[in-house]
Order: C-alpha cells, then sequence, then structure tokens
C-alpha cells in the first residue's frame, strides 16, 4: 500500500521517495495517539443529534491538531465520516500525508496514520480478533538515509477479550520484532489492557512503557475514566506508547503526557472531544557523545503491585 498526499486539489497516491535528498533527519519529533470516540460518526448511528455532535467534536479534534502541531498522529476509532472532515481540513491538506484518503481500510471504524514526514511501506497486518482489529504500520523516512517504524493499533475491548489481547500482543511483536536496521520502532495506541500483567510480552521482547520509562512514578497517566469518570469504568490507563531503539540509538524520548480533559465548545454546548485523553510523545535527538548507546531506562524492574496501582482497572 501507499500513502496519500493533498496535490492538485485531492488527495492523490504520494509520489516515489527515490528522489529523496534530505540529508539531515529532525532534531525532535512529537507524536500523538488518540482514541477519538466513533459514537455518532457511522451509519449505524441513527440519532441526529449524536450525528451533529460527533461532526463538532471532530471539529474539536481538528483545533487540538493545530495546537499541539504534532509531527506524527496517530488515531484509533476513525470512522469514514471522520476521516472526511479530517482531510478536508486545510491544515491537514496542506501538512500532513495519510494512510488512507477514503475510509476503505477503516470498516465500520479502525486506525489512521497522519505524518509530516514521508512515509513508504504502509501495511495492514490483520490480528487475532473478535472485533475486526488490525496493526496499523508504516515506514516513516527521517531523512534520504534514516527510517523508523511507526505503527498504531486498537486491541480488542472488554475485560473477558483479555485471553485475545494476548494473542494480540504475541502477534504484535511477531510483526514489529522484524524492524531491524531502524533509528526507532514504536507501537501506540489504545491497548485495552484490563491487567498489569497483559505486556509482559512486549517487556519482555525489549519494549518500553514509555510512560513508566519518562514518567515512572510521576503520574498516573490515566486516559480512560478521567473525563466522564464513573463506577463503571474508573480511571485507567489503556492509550499507550511502545518503544524499542534501534541497535545503535540516535533518538531517546524526552518528555510525555496526556491532553484532551479540557471541556471545548461544541457547536453551542460543551463537553470532550472523546472519553479517552490522547497521548503525547516528545523524542530528540541523542547528543553526539551518547549515540549509539542503549537507553539503560527500563520499566522491567517495576514491581506488580506498582504496574497495578499506575494501571486501573477499567475496562472500555
Amino acid at each position: 500500500m501507499h500513502s496519500y498526499r493533498f496535490t492538485n486539489d485531492a488527495w492523490r497516491p504520494a509520489p516515489p521517495l527515490s528522489n529523496l535528498t534530505e540529508s539531515k533527519s529532525p532534531d525532535a519529533m512529537r507524536i500523538l495517539t488518540y482514541n477519538v470516540c466513533f459514537k455518532g460518526g457511522t451509519v449505524f448511528d441513527p440519532s441526529p443529534t449524536d450525528r451533529s455532535l460527533f461532526d463538532h467534536r471532530m471539529s474539536g479534534l481538528l483545533t487540538l491538531l493545530r495546537d499541539h502541531s504534532a509531527d506524527i498522529i496517530c488515531l484509533q476509532e476513525v470512522t469514514g465520516r471522520g476521516l472526511q472532515i479530517l482531510l478536508s481540513d486545510p491544515f491537514v491538506r496542506g501538512e500532513y500525508y495519510t494512510t488512507d484518503a477514503t475510509g476503505r481500510t477503516l470498516g465500520r471504524y479502525g486506525v489512521v496514520i497522519l505524518s509530516r514526514l514521508p512515509m513508504e511501506g504502509v501495511e495492514i497486518y490483520p490480528l487475532p480478533t473478535g472485533m475486526g482489529r488490525n496493526l496499523l504500520c508504516v515506514t516513516v523516512c527521517l531523512s534520504a538515509s534514516a527510517r523508523a517504524v511507526i505503527a498504531t493499533v486498537h486491541l480488542d475491548s472488554l475485560r473477558d477479550s483479555a485471553p485475545v489481547r494476548k494473542e494480540q500482543v504475541l502477534e504484535l511483536d511477531k510483526v514489529l520484532g522484524m524492524s531491524e536496521g531502524y533509528q526507532f520502532s514504536i507501537v501506540c495506541g489504545d491497548f485495552n489492557f484490563s491487567n498489569p500483567d497483559e505486556d509482559l510480552a512486549f517487556v519482555g521482547g525489549g519494549w518500553k512503557d514509555a510512560w513508566l520509562t519518562v514518567r515512572g512514578l510521576d503520574a498516573p497517566g490515566h486516559t480512560i475514566g478521567v473525563n466522564y469518570p464513573s463506577d463503571k469504568y474508573p480511571p485507567a490507563r489503556f492509550d499507550r506508547f511502545y518503544w524499542k531503539a534501534g541497535s545503535h540509538p540516535t533518538y531517546e524520548m524526552k518528555g510525555i503526557a496526556v491532553f484532551g480533559d479540557t471541556v471545548m465548545e461544541l457547536g453551542g454546548g460543551s463537553g470532550y472531544v472523546s472519553d479517552h485523553l490522547g497521548v503525547r510523545l516528545n523524542i530528540e535527538k541523542i547528543s553526539g557523545e551518547d549515540q549509539g548507546r542503549n537507553d539503560p531506562k527500563s520499566d522491567e524492574h517495576l514491581s506488580g503491585s506498582f504496574r497495578a496501582e499506575y494501571f486501573g482497572t477499567a475496562v472500555q
């Protein structure tokens, strides 16, 4: 598959990268992951009120995207209608490549990556699932000679789906484990983990939970049960980044935070863009003397009790 770029008044397949001459990769990058909530955005939503609110939420999403001005944006629960709204916006048209220009990869809803940096090798990998989930994986061109792997996913939800998620994590690690020779690899999205040990296959495979690695005990990083708290869905950390440096690291994680917890004006009313919070990861080039040295920080040492405390128990 190929990515798309808005040129000559339409989204068209991006040109081949054989003529890419940029020799210097970015000094810093900002990457977002955000489950934008599909409610009201599919043909199965008959309520005019929900459809109208969905359109206003997508307008609010565009405001957030402009404010954060990320280099790479990974979105989950994107519907065909939502994608149309996003790709009609002048900011998105002028700044980003997209992995889907028509909605053909989404089904009822799905995952999309927008990138300021050129993308090649766009791949969709079916996962073991009861909910039609896939892994979306792209190779991002940092320069003419440097590449990184960015992937996003929305794993099966509900507590009863924990065995399926275990299979999905194993498949993610299998697919992304092939990404040797890159500056770094990232997989992010809504993991829906309901148990503290559901990511052990990742951690054991050398992946680092970005939040725990960068923030540790500083803050819980909850992304669900925050905008709309309830006894049924207490705060939990569903939305995550996992990071794996290349064999000769040139980038490191420098900051991570949640966003999307501010009430916005939404078409005469007020509310949140999504029931989830998004997560923002900042990465920077490692200083010259430290390049090629693997980051010693890891969350492998964290005890199960810590994981449970900073994990939450909600399932959505």
